[in-house]
C-alpha cells in the first residue's frame, strides 16, 4: 500500500509534465479504491437477490453502492446501477440523474492544453448539475438528491455522516472530495486539505481520534506523504515496522536514485545520508544470520560514506 503511494506521489511525477496532475489524482483515487472493494461486493449481493424483488432500490446497499461508486469516480458503473431502479424508465428525476452521471473524464495527454479543455468541460458539467439541483428537481427524492449533491461537489454532502461512514479512511474521503471539487488542482492541495478531511473522518470515531485505531496508515504515514515529509515518513515507518529494515532501506534507495537526493525537504547530501543510514541498518540486521552475512556485506558496497568502516 505505502510503496505504491510513494511511487504515485514521488517517483511517477519525476518523469511526467505538469499536465499530469489530474492523471496523478485519478491514480490516487484508484489506489484508495483498491483497498475499498465494498461496492463491488454489495452490487454482487444485489444481483443475487434480484429475483427476490423487482425494486432493488429498496435495498439499502443499492444507495450505499451508488454513493461509493461516485466517491471512487466510477460514474459509468453508478449510471449502470441506477438504471436498475424499478422506475428508471418512467421517472424523469432518474433520467436526469443518469444523464448527470456522464461526468467528463480526463484523458491524459502530455500538454497543458488537455488540462484546460478538461477543466472547462468539468466546470460546464458541474454547473449543469448545480442548476438542476437548485431548481429542486430532486427535492422529492432525498436519496437521489444526495447523489446529485455529491456530483455537484457540495461540501455539506461530503460531511453527511452516511457518506463519511462509507469511507474506510480519511484519505479516501479527501481524494473523493478533490476529484469532484478540484480535479485539476496541484498535488500541494493534498497537504493543505488533509487536516480537514482527517478531522471530519475521525469526528465520530473516538478510537481513531484518540490514537487507538489504525494509526499505521490513517494516523501518521499517509499524512506525512501527503505533506511531502518523506524523510520523516521513512523514520516513522522504521519505527512502526520494528526490526524489519527491508522496506525503508529499499524505498530510500529507490527515491535516492530516482530523485537525486532532492526528496521531501532534504537537499544536497541530506537524503543521501538518510538512505545510507537505512542501508547500514538493514545490512546490520542480516549480519547476525549465518546464511545472510555475505549478502549483508554486499550492501556495504553501496554505502560510500561509512560502508568501508564496517567491512
Amino acid at each position: 500500500i505505502l510503496w505504491h503511494l510513494v511511487e504515485i506521489l514521488w517517483v511517477a511525477p519525476r518523469y511526467q509534465s505538469a499536465a499530469a496532475a489530474p492523471q496523478i489524482l485519478l491514480e490516487l483515487v484508484d489506489w484508495a479504491r483498491l483497498h475499498c472493494p465494498q461496492p463491488d461486493r454489495w452490487i454482487a449481493e444485489l444481483l443475487e437477490s434480484a429475483n427476490a424483488t423487482d425494486a432493488p432500490e429498496l435495498h439499502q446497499r443499492f444507495w450505499d453502492s451508488l454513493y461509493l461508486l461516485v466517491l471512487q469516480g466510477r460514474t459509468v458503473d453508478a449510471r449502470n446501477l441506477l438504471s436498475q431502479h424499478s422506475q428508471a424508465g418512467r421517472q424523469q428525476q432518474l433520467k436526469d440523474a443518469m444523464e448527470l452521471l456522464n461526468m467528463p473524464k480526463y484523458s491524459f495527454v502530455r500538454d497543458s492544453q488537455s488540462v484546460r479543455k478538461f477543466d472547462v468541460a468539468h466546470c460546464l458539467w458541474q454547473k449543469d448539475v448545480r442548476v438542476r439541483l437548485e431548481a429542486g428537481l430532486f427535492a422529492a427524492h432525498p436519496q437521489l438528491e444526495l447523489l446529485v449533491e455529491l456530483l455537484a461537489g457540495d461540501e455539506d454532502a461530503f460531511a453527511r455522516p452516511e457518506i463519511v461512514g462509507l469511507c474506510d479512511s480519511w484519505y479516501q474521503l479527501l481524494l473523493a472530495r478533490l476529484l469532484l471539487t478540484n480535479p485539476t488542482g496541484s498535488l500541494d492541495c493534498l497537504g493543505r486539505e488533509a487536516p480537514e478531511a482527517e478531522a471530519l473522518y475521525k469526528r465520530d470515531r473516538p478510537s481513531q481520534r484518540d490514537g487507538d485505531g489504525d494509526g499505521l496508515l490513517d494516523g501518521v504515514l499517509v499524512r506525512l506523504l501527503f505533506d511531502g515529509q518523506v524523510g520523516q515518513f521513512l523514520a516513522e515507518a522504521a519505527g512502526c515496522l520494528g526490526s524489519n529494515w527491508w522496506f525503508v532501506a529499499h524505498l530510500a534507495d529507490l527515491l535516492h536514485h530516482c530523485l537525486g537526493g532532492e526528496v521531501g525537504g532534504c537537499s544536497g547530501g541530506g537524503f543521501g545520508a538518510i538512505r545510507e543510514h537505512f542501508l547500514l541498518e538493514y545490512s546490520h540486521s542480516m549480519l547476525g544470520r549465518a546464511a545472510l552475512w555475505q549478502l549483508a556485506v554486499s550492501y556495504l558496497d553501496y554505502c560510500s560514506n561509512y560502508g568501508r568502516h564496517y567491512q
